[in-house]
């Protein structure tokens, strides 16, 4: 079994029991001890679990960004499900527009390519690397340091590269929401959405169900900044009345 496979089923069951000893686990995937703390060590570094005595346990901090590995395989038939929404209801030719990092974003880029005459502004590897297969799109990618343990570049020459652009769309994530702030767990991932929100005209935010009523360590920008949130499921009546005179909420 490659490290891949067992990471996703180490958070398989560690999203269904929350705690495990570090032998039922070795037990539970047929490893040795050696090979599940090397896997413990990477899932620890990530933000994905804790170590507590003779085992480990799901991290639950709100505060805590996870590796680009982790969150691609968080809640993925939502994530496919907005971002069928967003090609519904946005997406067609000749459109220019920033993608933030997040992998909700990244699904977008199998309906980007199917269009022409797009331009799409990135900090993100995976994203530009996803969109350079097709002809069809233009992909701009700043410049900056890799953070660590993702694919995403961050630091001043992003700031300095997305502040030369004015787009049509603005596709970001986020950490969590709630009804009035939008939540972000990392400095320089806020401070670089907030420049792609200032420099766009129509602000996007793509989040899943799980994400709502939640709050985290930095909020940069309130909800009703954002012209529409796409979501999978339909929030509470209370939420989409708050937002109503600014921002129109997509779920159906």
């Amino acid at each position: 079994m490659i490290p891949a496979e067992r990471y996703q089923k180490i958070r398989d069951i560690l999203i269904a029991e929350k705690t495990i000893s570090i032998n039922d686990l070795s037990k539970r995937i047929y490893v040795s001890q050696s090979t599940i703390r090397r896997d413990i060590d990477y899932l620890e570094k990530s933000g994905f679990l804790i170590r507590i005595r003779g085992g480990v346990s799901i991290a639950s901090n709100n505060n805590t960004e996870y590796s680009s590995f982790i969150r691609t395989h968080k809640e993925v038939e939502k994530k496919q499900y907005i971002a069928k929404l967003v090609n519904k209801y946005f997406l067609k030719n000749d459109l220019s527009f920033f993608l933030d990092d997040s992998t909700t974003v990244s699904i977008l880029t199998n309906y980007i390519k199917e269009y022409s005459q797009i331009v799409a502004i990135t900090n993100s590897i995976q994203i530009a690397s996803d969109l350079n297969s097709s002809m069809n799109v233009k992909c701009l990618l700043s410049g900056g340091m890799v953070k660590f343990n993702t694919f995403s570049l961050v630091g001043l020459q992003v700031y300095n590269f997305l502040k030369s652009f004015y787009v049509d769309y603005l596709f970001i994530s986020c950490k969590c929401l709630d009804k009035s702030n939008v939540y972000e767990s990392d400095k320089e991932v806020a401070d670089i959405k907030n420049i792609m929100l200032m420099n766009s005209k129509k602000k996007v935010l793509l989040v899943d169900s799980t994400k709502f009523n939640r709050n985290s360590f930095i909020s940069n920008y309130r909800t009703t900044q954002f012209d529409y949130i796409v979501t999978d499921k339909k929030p509470s009546d209370e939420f989409i009345e708050y937002l109503k005179p600014f921002t129109k909420v997509i779920y159906e």
